[in-house]
């Protein structure tokens, strides 16, 4: 697949514009490098604040519930993890965004 292509496919995921999908392609090459989604958002410094103990993971919830209790940018950050996360996904399966309904 060409950087177009790849650019083009990442600008289907809602909040990504062309100009940050065309950075994307640009700054991660090839994405299959990057062993999961989660590799990806750790190497582009996106990763949660962890707190484990005794070997279990206890890391934040999701967006409204991080809202009421974390500030804005933290919640960025973590918006800014999932999409590079969907990201890699995009890219290394080859497809565009769908989004899931929500269930009601």
């Amino acid at each position: 697949m060409t950087k177009l292509n790849n650019s083009r496919r990442l600008a289907t995921i809602p909040g990504v514009g062309l100009i940050t999908a065309t950075a994307l392609v640009a700054t991660i090459g090839d994405a299959s490098q990057f062993r999961s989604g989660r590799e990806l958002a750790a190497w582009l410094g996106l990763v949660p604040k962890q707190y484990s103990t005794g070997g279990k993971d206890r890391r934040s919830g999701w967006l409204q519930a991080l809202l009421a209790r974390r500030p804005t940018n933290v919640v960025l950050v973590a918006m800014a993890n999932k999409t590079a996360r969907t990201a890699w996904a995009l890219l290394t399966r080859h497809e565009t965004y769908r989004a899931v309904p929500i269930k009601a």
